[in-house]
């Protein structure tokens, strides 16, 4: 993990203090400079562009818990208009990896490529971005949970984000995400219902 003082975690309270989770202290609140969606709170740290959202969606009652999470990584490349996806690993939770949430379903981790264009870039600009992607499923509650973590592997020269990001920066080519989605879950609490 990259050791300096931005990667130091800082507890947010979510969807008016109903959820909490500790965030690298490099990740900015989105919703301080654009509005997001009332079901999703969004953090990023510009100078990586990697971003990490916590969503709460309707529970996908169709969709089997152990089809879930390719269902959302799918559902994400619709969304994200991405041009290619690969889904490269995916893995059951266990429920220790969730210590503060009370255990109403299971969960699961995904990890894909997606090839995605930013903002209003054309699509020969796409970026290759890592997608971690975690749904913790609550059926008891109607709630499907969605972690994500969007992080870019290739910056394509013609994106607008080229000149901004260093795609050899220790941020970039680190393998932090993964570890700052599992203390994510470790520390994602929810509060009220």
């Amino acid at each position: 993990m990259v050791t300096n003082d931005s990667e130091s975690p800082v507890n947010r309270e979510l969807f008016g203090g109903a959820v909490a989770v500790e965030v690298a202290k490099r990740f900015v609140d989105v919703s301080d400079f654009r509005q997001v969606p009332d079901n999703q709170e969004c953090f990023a740290d510009g100078n990586a562009d990697e971003s990490l959202l916590v969503e709460l969606l309707e529970h996908k009652s169709d969709v089997r818990d152990e089809d879930s999470a390719r269902f959302f990584f799918d559902d994400l490349g619709v969304a994200n208009e991405a041009s290619a996806c690969e889904l490269t690993h995916l893995e059951i939770i266990p429920l220790d990896g969730t210590p503060r949430m009370q255990r109403r379903g299971v969960s699961y981790l995904v990890t894909g490529r997606q090839q995605v264009a930013k903002g209003k870039d054309d699509a020969d600009a796409a970026n290759v971005v890592l997608v971690h992607l975690v749904v913790i499923r609550l059926p008891d509650v109607a709630t499907d949970i969605l972690i994500t973590i969007n992080k870019p592997i290739v910056i394509n020269p013609n994106s607008c984000v080229a000149g901004i990001v260093d795609i050899n920066s220790p941020l970039i080519t680190s393998n932090d995400s993964v570890k700052l989605l599992r203390h994510a879950l470790r520390t994602l609490e929810i509060k009220d219902w």
